[in-house]
C-alpha cells in the first residue's frame, strides 16, 4: 500500500506498510510535514516531523525520552530511539513496535547540500507531548 501525496506535479514522498509491519518512507522533498504526519498515523504511529535547514537541528530537549537520557554510545544503539528509524534501500524505515501507546516518534530531517547523503535523520521516542522544534546551530555539520 503506498501512500503519495499528490500535491503539485510530483509526490513530496511515499509511504508504504511492508509486509513485516514496518513502515518505509521515501522523501523526495522537505515538504508536507503534516500530511506525512497523518499518512503515519493512518498507519498507526504518531509522529513529529520537523525539516530543518542546513547546519541546524531541534534543541534537544523536546520532551521525555523514553528509557530516559543515554550517555553512551552503546546504550543510544540498544534504545528505541536507535531502532525506531533506520536508513532502508528506498528512504528510511519506521518500526512502529519502538512506539508506544501515548507515545510520539519525532523525526528531524536536516538538508545536507554539500555531503553525499543530501540529508540526515534523528529519531527520538518521546513519551507524552512533543514540544515545538527550537532550530539551533549544529555544529557538528559546519565545516
Amino acid at each position: 500500500m503506498a501512500l503519495p501525496l499528490l500535491t503539485g506535479s510530483e509526490p513530496a514522498y511515499a509511504v508504504s506498510k511492508n509486509t513485516n509491519g514496518t513502515i518505509t518512507v521515501e522523501l523526495k522533498e522537505f515538504r508536507d510535514a503534516d500530511q506525512l504526519e497523518q499518512d503515519l498515523k493512518d498507519l498507526g504511529v504518531t509522529a513529529d516531523v520537523t525539516y530543518l535547514k542546513p547546519y541546524t537541528k531541534c534543541q534537544n530537549d523536546r520532551g521525555t525520552l523514553v528509557g530516559g537520557r543515554y550517555d553512551t554510545p552503546e546504550e543510544w544503539r540498544k534504545s528505541a530511539h536507535y531502532k525506531v528509524a533506520r536508513p532502508g534501500p528506498k528512504g528510511f524505515v519506521i518500526d512502529p513496535r519502538y512506539v508506544g501507546k501515548g507515545q510520539t516518534v519525532a523525526l528531524e530531517f536536516t538538508e545536507n547540500p554539500k555531503g553525499p547523503v543530501k540529508s540526515q535523520l534523528k529519531a527520538s521516542v518521546i513519551q507524552g507531548a512533543v514540544k515545538p522544534c527550537v532550530p539551533v546551530q549544529d555544529p557538528t555539520q559546519l565545516g
